[in-house]
């Protein structure tokens, strides 16, 4: 029982450690956690993150709806927000861009969570994490 425990302990801890590191990936990138999409965002990369690798989900008929049931907001108010917040993030100067966001412009709304789902599952992944 006492393995039990510990073994669902350590499956939260790294839940929870990947959740954290999703967040911090979004500050680093410039989306402020007082932006609206900022939570949006971290919850759809670790629905992304949960869901089977091989499969990519629809962002309009599947994520943003499942989004929106957890904020009560539709899905296109969903998709509004986490374009506003890549949008607000990128004219920012001062924020470092990481190895994931490469390339120029700005990263539509499907390659930023995907990336940010990518990193969320190398984390859930590593034990030191």
């Amino acid at each position: 029982m006492e393995q039990y425990r510990f073994a669902a302990y350590a499956s939260a801890r790294r839940i929870r450690d990947a959740h954290r590191q999703a967040g911090e990936l979004l500050f680093q990138l410039g989306v402020t956690p007082h932006t609206t999409g900022f939570d949006i965002l971290r919850d759809g990369a670790r629905l992304i993150a949960d869901s089977d690798r091989n499969r990519h989900l629809k962002m309009t008929e599947e994520l943003y709806p499942a989004i929106g049931a957890i904020y009560c907001q539709s899905g296109s108010g969903i998709e509004h927000a986490v374009r506003d917040a890549v949008r607000t993030a990128w004219q920012r100067e001062d924020a470092e861009r990481p190895v994931i966001c490469t390339g120029s412009g700005t990263p539509g709304n499907a390659a930023l969570l995907y990336a940010l789902a990518e990193q969320i599952r190398i984390c859930k992944a590593r034990t030191d994490c």
